[in-house]
């Protein structure tokens, strides 16, 4: 069976899709930069017990596990710009806030900065990952008040703007058939949502 390689040193290709959009937004200072896989979140600790094993002439300990340690890992954490706010990311507070309607991520203040952090799905999930992930999104805002939050690069891109890496194809180069409508360049996104006070082109 072929060894199926990654994309571009990402786990999938969904991934890589998002990688593309979080660029195009870096040249435009939107956004400042993007982690890939930025760190590993302990969720719960291993669970043993002791168990007194007899010997011939005395007691030897013994340590198992009967319950696994359970991380998690988020696929981008996405540090953005001020100007950001309100036209691709609403920050998430316990307190009222404005409510920026369609900017598409949830964002929380870390040191003044709106940071984002993401996991990427597919459009159809095969092995049910959201299951899990859902399980996960809970557990750790609960631990660590940190929201993540699920992405679908499609859906995204239709309620956003589409890439324009996405727009050919990785082989032949040619434009790629996209099934979702409608779909906007980046500059054609700020076209339409000029009349956003606090978009700056």
């Amino acid at each position: 069976m072929k060894k199926q390689t990654k994309p571009d040193g990402f786990d999938s290709y969904e991934e890589l899709y998002t990688s593309w959009y979080l660029k195009e937004l870096i040249e435009k200072n939107y956004v400042l930069e993007y982690r890939y896989q930025p760190y590993t979140i302990t969720l719960s600790e291993a669970k043993k017990y002791k168990e007194l094993k007899p010997l011939k002439t005395k007691f030897r300990e013994d340590e198992h596990t009967f319950l696994q340690p359970h991380s998690y890992t988020p696929d981008f954490e996405i540090l953005w710009s001020h100007k950001a706010i309100g036209v691709f990311c609403k920050l998430l507070s316990k307190e009222a806030v404005y409510s920026h309607r369609k900017s598409f991520f949830w964002a929380q203040n870390r040191l003044s900065t709106p940071v984002s952090v993401i996991d990427v799905k597919p459009i159809f999930d095969m092995q049910n990952m959201t299951r899990q992930f859902i399980i996960n999104q809970k557990w750790l805002y609960d631990k660590k008040e940190l929201y993540c939050q699920k992405v679908i690069h499609e859906h995204l891109f239709k309620k956003t703007f589409t890439p324009k890496r996405y727009m050919i194809t990785n082989k032949s180069g040619k434009a790629r058939k996209i099934k979702y409508a409608p779909v906007i360049s980046l500059q054609e996104f700020f076209i339409k949502n000029s009349t956003l006070e606090d978009l700056k082109l």
